[in-house]
């Protein structure tokens, strides 16, 4: 199946960006990229902290093609999604200051977090739940705000097997009944994507973006490109 023609022209200007980082991008207190990025031995991976910031949440029509690629929501959505601060303010003066990787509002003001993990983390679902809690209580002002909480998506990038028990890159949890499989789909969904079981093409655009995330080689990007 052949990528639609937009689609292909965000990974091209996806690893454009990419490939700009690897000549001019510096970091802060003047530390050097990583993979090589001095020596040309390797590109810069786009699951780098500093690299996956700079391509997604700097680029609208990337990300948007990315959120479009993960996510089932109405096209709508993305007329005018806005990147914000990442920072989950603390409610009290001991609270944990948190910051996401990338916080977007869509149209009608759904909330996404997309985090991107290379290190394993054993406590991940008990973040990602604390994440998406965080961003229901930052909707609730004083007085009866209850109706004005929108949908918080959280996507999970990992260089890791978080699933054990399904070889699916792609996996969707909601809130539902057990009984009678009925969603509440209007509170937290969170969808993880498992970079390690990427294996056979299955012509989706997700697909293509997840083999974009994974390059680590030179003639990787050259295929996507």
């Amino acid at each position: 199946m052949r990528r639609p023609a937009l689609a292909r022209l965000r990974e091209k200007k996806a690893c454009r960006v990419l490939k700009n980082l690897q000549t001019c991008a510096t970091l802060p207190k003047g530390r050097k990229l990583p993979y090589g990025q001095n020596n040309g031995k390797k590109p810069l991976s786009p699951t780098n902290d500093f690299a996956f910031h700079k391509i997604f949440a700097e680029h609208k029509n990337i990300l948007m093609s990315f959120l479009q690629a993960v996510l089932d929501l109405p096209a709508e959505e993305y007329e005018d999604i806005e990147i914000v601060d990442p920072a989950l303010q603390p409610d009290y003066i001991d609270d944990k200051l948190c910051i996401l990787d990338v916080k977007i509002y869509t149209t009608k003001k759904k909330i996404i977090d997309v985090e991107i993990q290379k290190q394993h983390q054993a406590s991940i679902w008990k973040r990602l739940l604390y994440y998406s809690a965080k961003l229901i209580r930052e909707q609730v002002k004083k007085g009866n705000n209850y109706p004005n909480i929108n949908k918080v998506i959280t996507i999970y990038i990992t260089e890791h097997i978080l699933i054990k028990e399904n070889d699916v890159y792609h996996n969707h949890f909601q809130l539902y009944d057990k009984n009678t499989k009925i969603d509440y789909q209007d509170s937290i969904s969170i969808h993880t994507l498992e970079l390690p079981k990427i294996h056979k093409p299955d012509g989706t655009l997700l697909y293509n973006w997840m083999q974009f995330i994974n390059a680590k080689e030179k003639e990787q990007f050259m295929e996507i490109a």
